[in-house]
């Protein structure tokens, strides 16, 4: 059964002809989540061939608009599209009167209907659940209420080993946030800007790789992330089938890379029998 996270997007805030601003889909055993919701995120999903009819629940870290600037066009096109079952959102306060807004003000009343549930983003608690995952929320620190999520699966009825991924979006270094995912299979960490812009970041409330590199600690060990887009390396400590990564995104539009369209990163469970 899958446990797979599709990286739609991971730019920042400026705007880039080759990059996408952030959004994830993340499917666990055929079950697909959205995570953030950049503009431009319903194109992104009919390029990787996800149905946004498929998604389950939208969950949103914070309100800026590189991380909720699609969800009224996705909402939208849903009703388009024949929706008839409730969308279920997660988010900070805020992004209620946002939905309220679009409901209240654009003439196009949701037959399909959402149901949002509010976000501390200062706790960490149990958000969602069903008979396959259970989502945590993360407090981050930002400019902003901001919360990253923990996506954690159950055990099923043959014990086969259990998947998790985490999703910390802009935030300053937190040892706190990383010590609430100690032991997670696989982390997406956002670093906006290179280290010699490290006061900006400061200032701004982001991160860069080599934050990440001094002070959030996995599994108990240092990571080595290579600043850059899509770094990645293994946890020191992980387990030799290379489960346990930390995956850094979010670059400026000014910062030189080679961008891929996407990326698809399976986190490696069993096979069905």
């Amino acid at each position: 059964m899958r446990f797979e996270v599709t990286i739609l997007g991971n730019g920042s805030a400026s705007p880039a002809a080759d990059k996408h601003q952030t959004a994830h889909v993340l499917n666990v055993r055929e079950q697909f989540y959205l995570i953030d919701c950049g503009e431009g995120t319903r194109q992104r999903m009919m390029r990787v061939g996800v149905s946004p009819l498929k998604i389950r629940a939208v969950f949103v870290s914070h309100i800026h608009g590189d991380h909720v600037y699609g969800l009224v066009p996705l909402i939208a096109s849903l009703g388009l599209a024949g929706k008839r079952t409730p969308l279920k959102i997660f988010g900070p306060a805020a992004l209620g009167r946002l939905l309220d807004f679009f409901q209240n003000e654009f003439g196009q009343p949701v037959d399909f209907g959402l149901e949002f549930t509010p976000v501390d983003t200062t706790a960490h608690r149990l958000v969602y659940e069903n008979r396959s995952m259970e989502v945590w929320s993360i407090p981050l620190r930002h400019r902003t209420p901001t919360a990253g999520y923990f996506f954690r699966e159950k055990p099923d009825p043959h014990n086969h080993p259990t998947r998790s991924y985490a999703y910390l979006s802009d935030t300053l270094p937190s040892p706190k946030a990383a010590g609430l995912v100690k032991g997670v299979d696989l982390m997406y960490h956002e670093a906006t800007f290179a280290h010699a812009d490290r006061r900006l970041a400061r200032d701004t409330g982001h991160s860069t790789a080599k934050h990440l590199h001094m002070e959030i600690r996995v599994n108990g060990e240092l990571t080595d992330p290579i600043e850059g887009l899509f770094g990645c390396k293994r946890v020191p400590g992980a387990s030799d089938d290379g489960n346990h990564r930390l995956f850094i995104g979010m670059i400026t539009a000014d910062k030189e890379t080679n961008e891929e369209r996407h990326a698809k990163l399976i986190i490696p469970g069993y096979v069905e029998q």
